[in-house]
């Protein structure tokens, strides 16, 4: 691994801190070419990879936005961000239900509580016809919170 020198880190932050004020602007495209260009100067920061990923989904560019969670996930395999993102792409913009099904199993490694992840792990279940796994997965987001539904 190249090393990256001080100043670079730098600019790449101050590029990754325009990028999220560029996001609540909702100018995704503009973020998009901000953030890669604090990856240019910094690949190893596994969120500016996860923001990349979220900016490309607000653009469309669904696969491009797996790549990036991908790349995330490569240097900080515990991000459960990532993980959860991939799959929620994997389940609504490509109905790939069983792949998103890992991704969620990942999260759930992770963090046994983390309610939406169980939630969608249900949902994938039930779409590729394994009812009976959903009704009880479906069971177990019932116990986190009834209000929940």
């Amino acid at each position: 691994m190249a090393r990256t020198s001080y100043s670079a880190i730098q600019l790449a932050e101050e590029y990754y801190s325009l990028a999220l004020k560029l996001m609540e602007k909702k100018r995704y495209a503009d973020a998009v070419r901000k953030l890669r260009k604090a990856i240019s100067l910094y690949r190893d920061n596994h969120l500016f990879h996860y923001k990349l990923g979220n900016a490309l989904f607000y653009t469309g560019k669904y696969l491009e936005a797996i790549e990036e969670f991908d790349v995330a996930i490569s240097i900080n395999p515990g991000y459960i961000n990532a993980h959860y993102n991939k799959g929620v792409i994997l389940m609504e913009e490509f109905k790939w239900y069983e792949y998103a099904l890992e991704e969620f199993d990942k999260v759930i490694s992770l963090d046994q509580n983390d309610v939406d992840a169980h939630r969608r792990k249900a949902d994938c279940l039930y779409y590729l016809g394994r009812y009976e796994e959903a009704a009880e997965e479906y069971t177990v987001v019932m116990s986190f919170d009834r209000s929940y539904w």
